[in-house]
């Protein structure tokens, strides 16, 4: 399944292509942060750059609730 993600803005802050090179020389990175920090825009960005690239991407989410990862 593709996800259709669409950033409509998104201010670098500098980070992101060392997030990028950590993907391609460990296959997964983990993104942590206090809830609001953009956890979710930052790897929205990087998922929707990988894919436009040509990039096979699996994004995960967890659901707080559930307790269950969703893919």
């Amino acid at each position: 399944m593709v996800l259709k993600m669409e950033i409509k803005w998104y201010v670098k802050r500098g980070f992101e292509d060392n997030l990028i090179d950590a993907l391609n020389t460990y296959g997964s990175a983990c993104v942590l942060g206090l809830a609001g920090m953009g956890k979710t825009t930052i790897a929205r960005y990087i998922y929707t750059k990988l894919r436009r690239e040509g990039v096979k991407v699996v994004y995960l989410t967890s659901d707080e609730e559930s307790k269950t990862i969703k893919f």
